[in-house]
């Protein structure tokens, strides 16, 4: 599930292509890691 959700967030960004919100994108996966940590 980790590296499932960790590539879509990757995809969604890379179609934003580092808009406002790919930067939401981002700090969600981050999130993402910390709590799968």
């Amino acid at each position: 599930e980790v590296i499932k959700c960790v590539s879509k967030s990757y995809v969604l960004a890379d179609k934003s292509k580092f808009n406002a919100k790919s930067s939401v994108k981002f700090a969600s996966q981050s999130e993402v890691e910390i709590i799968t940590n």
